[in-house]
């Protein structure tokens, strides 16, 4: 529905050429969603903190593919400050619906903007990918505080926003294997 909330998987590589590419694909789902909210993965797990101790919202380049890449970067998105996993928001309350993320705890806290899509009843669209990339679960998981899915310890991220400020973060990490039999839900959720 045009007021919907839509969390975006997608590999773009799996679905293959599409006229204007990742870009012309956001623009086909704004249009599909003019009072809803578009959310996109921009996540940077793989660098920080495992190698940098720098999040900056304006030069981090994602690790999740090029969706995330092209969103992430786009001047009508508003990217959230979440220094591992953060999301880039389309839509008429994207800037606040992202607001607060440097706060984050976990990488999905629910506190934060995967607890907000569950409030939302958000849609989650997979295109090319199947439920191991569904972040959404990651929250399910620390809602019901499974055990052993997130460090011990926190690790403390500067998070630069986009005027050049920098907030300090202080944010847990998933133990691995992450999301490897997320798959199994499938059925359940069929």
């Amino acid at each position: 529905q045009p007021t919907d909330t839509v969390m975006l998987h997608i590999s773009m590589r799996a679905l293959g050429k599409t006229e204007d590419g990742a870009d012309g694909l956001i623009d086909v789902l704004k249009e599909v969603l003019p009072v809803g909210l578009l959310v996109i993965t921009a996540h940077t797990w793989s660098e920080i903190p495992r190698h940098s101790q720098v999040f900056d919202v304006r030069k981090t380049v994602p690790c999740t593919g090029v969706m995330s890449t092209v969103a992430a970067f786009r001047p009508d998105g508003i990217r959230s400050l979440h220094p591992t996993h953060s999301v880039t928001a389309f839509g008429p309350d994207a800037a606040e619906f992202v607001r607060g993320e440097e706060f984050a705890r976990s990488p999905a806290d629910p506190l934060g903007v995967n607890g907000k899509l569950l409030k939302r009843h958000a849609k989650v669209l997979l295109v090319g990918v199947g439920h191991e990339k569904n972040t959404m679960l990651h929250c399910i998981e620390e809602i019901e505080d499974v055990p052993m899915r997130l460090t011990d310890n926190e690790r403390e991220v500067v998070s630069i926003d986009w005027e050049g400020n920098e907030h300090i973060c202080h944010v847990r990490t998933h133990r691995r294997p992450i999301s490897v039999f997320y798959p199994k839900f499938e059925p359940a959720f069929a």
